[in-house]
């Protein structure tokens, strides 16, 4: 492509003043697209971070699921009286069992039987019925 070096050769019409013009009216007609352009590129390089810190929250979210990973729970006890033993969906936590009252012994009391294979109850009636109570409980 041909090249002018010299626009005002031989001629009063003042071509580089025109030519500064219309590269200056081209310039303004390009500053609202340049400045578009830059307002795209600021916004998808933010749609990025947010997009990256989003995953990085999602990873962190899945890390979280696995339990296992991040609590070891166990059981201890010097216990002798019972076991204490972990359920798979226990809550973490430390859990202290305290007696309150202990148990009573408990007798059972009935005539004596005359052999081990004499029948029980009352012979007179034409049924037998064993009642058991409790005290302070009616039978039922």
């Amino acid at each position: 492509m041909a090249s002018v070096s010299n626009l005002n050769a031989g001629t009063n019409l003042g071509l580089s003043d025109l030519y500064d013009q219309l590269q200056t009216a081209e310039q303004a007609n390009l500053t609202p697209i340049t400045t578009q352009q830059t307002s795209y590129k600021a916004k998808l390089s933010a749609w990025g971070i947010v997009q990256t810190a989003l995953q990085k929250v999602q990873s962190a979210a899945a890390a979280l699921k696995n339990t296992s990973a991040i609590a070891s729970t166990k059981v201890s006890s010097t216990n002798t009286a019972f076991a204490a033993t972990l359920a798979n969906n226990a809550t973490s936590g430390t859990y202290s069992v305290e007696v309150t009252q202990l148990a009573k012994a408990q007798s059972l009391l009935s005539a004596s039987a005359t052999s081990k294979d004499a029948d029980l109850g009352d012979s007179s009636q034409a049924s037998r019925t064993i009642t058991i109570t409790q005290p302070g409980r009616k039978p039922r």
